[in-house]
């Protein structure tokens, strides 16, 4: 119930950015993420709108589905990149932002349940496939109470 409340969200917040965003300045795309503890495996929706040549603000929501452990996760993420035009077709990007974090575990007698709020930092590498294509890689770092946990995804988002 709470992935579809989260999608919900995510998907108006996204209609509502696209209808102030010009040509060329809005991304929408999906994204596989690797965590470093548990859950390891996720995937993702995330939109970008480029402010400028260089900063980029990101929304992102990801889903960690139960592993073997009945632990499962889903996150909501907000960050500000600042792009360095290495090429035409490079860019690199220092990552920061906070994130909203939800745990979910089912126990014998129930089920266990946990809300965190904390930071990211990191960094991304962005490739133009295409100039309304484009392909990221990053790694950040989950910066929350009692759970720090390091992150990489890889993302292909398209152009508007």
């Amino acid at each position: 119930m709470k992935m579809k409340k989260l999608l919900l969200s995510l998907g108006i917040m996204l209609s509502c950015s696209s209808a102030f965003a010009q040509s060329g300045k809005l991304e929408l795309g999906a994204k596989l993420n690797y965590g470093f503890s548990e859950p390891t495996w996720g995937m993702g929706l995330v939109g970008r709108y480029n402010i400028d040549n260089h900063f980029r603000v990101e929304g992102a929501a990801n889903y960690y589905p139960k592993n073997e452990n009945k632990l499962e996760e889903w996150d909501v993420n907000a960050n500000l990149h600042y792009i360095f035009h290495v090429t035409e077709r490079f860019k690199l990007y220092p990552i920061g932002g906070l994130c909203i974090t939800s745990f979910n575990q089912d126990i014998k007698d129930g089920s266990l349940g946990d809300d965190k709020v904390g930071v990211n930092i990191g960094a991304g590498l962005q490739f133009n496939i295409m100039s309304d294509l484009h392909l990221n890689a990053e790694t950040y770092y989950n910066c929350i109470n009692k759970y720090d946990r390091a992150i990489t995804n890889v993302s292909l988002v398209y152009v508007f």
